[in-house]
Parts: structure tokens; C-alpha cells; sequence
């Protein structure tokens, strides 16, 4: 009887250190640590971001010269931006950040006077720039109404009303451009 039990007292043990084994244990009762996982062959890193115009109207490798227009504007969803990784890979993201600033570094939201402005965007850690210049309107290819070509002297100061038309849209006055009289 007494080896019986010392039978059976041996085939528990050794089922219960399979089990414990199987279960990430070890025969001293502790756990195992799990393994490290293996680092993928190829992490990505990111290189650079690049921007470019949806639909490729402004090509922002040169400096792009846009006419003026009260009704101009950018914004971030006018804009592809590219994430570019150290393995070659590229994929299309959503910009972190997206400005247009001015030559002083103003935030600008509307109403692009001529100048020089930057489109700031990043995305991550990275960051990129985009030129932009708007440049006055050319005055050969505005129309002027409300002036003669010449009037009758009146011993007082004549001062019509100019309307000037750009592109079939009326500028406004003061704001578009200004009339001086001598």
C-alpha cells in the first residue's frame, strides 16, 4: 500500500509540473517572464512631409504668384500632405498644424493683401513650408467706369465716382484700390 501511495503521490506531482510548465510556470511555482518581442525588421521613421495642391492648380516647386482677389483663400483641406518614411514608404495624412502667415509672421485667416506669405504645415515633428506671393492685380486688365474723358470746367472741384472692375467683379473702394484727385 505504501508504495501505491508513493505511486500516486509521484504521478501527481508530475502532472501537476506538466500543467504548471505548460501554463508559464516553473517547478519552483514562479512564472515565467514572457519573451521580448521581436523588433519588426523595418520600423518606420519619418523622413519629411511634402504638401501639394489638390488639383494641382498651384505648383508650390517655384514661387507661385497668385493675381489678388477679395474672395481668395487656402485652407487646410485645399492640401495633400504626404508622410515620407525612411523605408521609401509613403502614406497621405491629416496635417497637426496648418497656417498661413505673413511676411511678419502674422496668422492670417482671410483677405490676402499682395505680399509675400508662408503655408506652415507639420505633421509629427516635421514640418514644412510653402511659398506663396500675391501680387497686385494688373491695371491694363481692369475696366473703369464713371469717369469722362474729359470735363467742362466749373470753377469747382470734380470729383466722380470710379468704379473699377477686375475679372467681372467690382472692387471695392479703399479696400481694392484708391482714387486720389489733384
Amino acid at each position: 500500500m505504501k508504495s501505491m501511495k508513493k505511486l500516486l503521490v509521484f504521478v501527481f506531482l508530475f502532472v501537476f509540473s506538466i500543467i504548471l510548465t505548460a501554463c508559464g510556470g516553473s517547478k519552483d511555482g514562479t512564472k515565467k517572464p514572457d519573451p521580448a518581442p521581436s523588433p519588426t525588421p523595418s520600423e518606420k521613421t519619418l523622413s519629411f512631409i511634402s504638401a501639394k495642391y489638390k488639383d494641382n492648380t498651384y505648383n508650390f516647386d517655384g514661387n507661385v504668384v497668385i493675381e489678388y482677389d477679395e474672395d481668395f483663400e487656402f485652407n487646410q483641406n485645399d492640401f495633400i500632405v504626404t508622410a515620407n518614411y525612411s523605408d521609401s514608404s509613403t502614406e497621405t495624412v491629416t496635417p497637426s498644424s496648418f497656417g498661413i502667415y505673413d511676411s511678419s509672421d502674422t496668422l492670417c485667416t482671410s483677405n490676402y493683401l499682395p505680399g509675400s506669405y508662408s503655408i506652415k504645415i507639420a505633421y509629427s515633428t516635421t514640418n514644412t513650408t510653402l511659398v506663396f506671393t500675391v501680387d497686385a492685380i494688373n491695371i491694363n486688365d481692369a475696366t473703369f467706369t464713371g469717369v469722362n474723358s474729359s470735363y467742362d470746367y466749373t470753377g469747382e472741384s470734380i470729383k466722380p465716382e470710379v468704379v473699377v472692375t477686375h475679372n467681372n467683379k467690382t472692387l471695392v473702394l479703399d479696400t481694392d484700390y484708391v482714387v486720389g484727385y489733384d
